[in-house]
């Protein structure tokens, strides 16, 4: 199903996101492009996947020529980008809010066929079916 396929994991070097880089890779994909605003984290993903099929894109998901430059020629997004805080009382993440507009944008115009919100947009009901996306399947 992935094998040959180019994939764009948003958000790809928080935990979900590495953790869909990986199974991208082992499911054969002929590239994986990782967009995420945290350029130390590329490195560190660099050389711990040592890969040629991963690529780097530095960007926002919240900045829409960003996107629309990791998107172009894909086949799939997974969408798992997130702005967190650390909730001071209990010390762990928060997701304050999931930017997917320009993620929906880009992907419906330069038109990869599936198109995949992590759990947390999905639960949230963030995934707008109403742009004519299809949900996650």
């Amino acid at each position: 199903m992935y094998a040959g396929k180019r994939t764009l994991v948003t958000g790809g070097t928080g935990s979900f996101g590495q953790t869909m880089v990986r199974r991208m890779l082992a499911a054969e994909v002929a590239e994986v492009r990782v967009l995420s605003r945290d350029e130390g984290k590329h490195d560190q993903m660099r050389v711990e996947l040592a890969d040629p099929r991963v690529r780097f894109y530095v960007g926002d998901v919240r900045d829409y020529l960003s996107v629309e430059r990791a998107c172009r020629d894909v086949d799939m997004v997974f969408h798992a980008a997130a702005l967190k805080q650390k909730c001071v009382a209990a010390g762990v993440p928060v997701i304050v809010e999931k930017p997917i507009g320009d993620t929906v944008e880009a992907a419906t115009r330069l038109g990869p066929r599936r198109r995949t919100p992590s759990p947390t947009a999905t639960t949230a009901g963030r995934w707008p079916s109403r742009a004519g996306l299809p949900g996650p399947s």
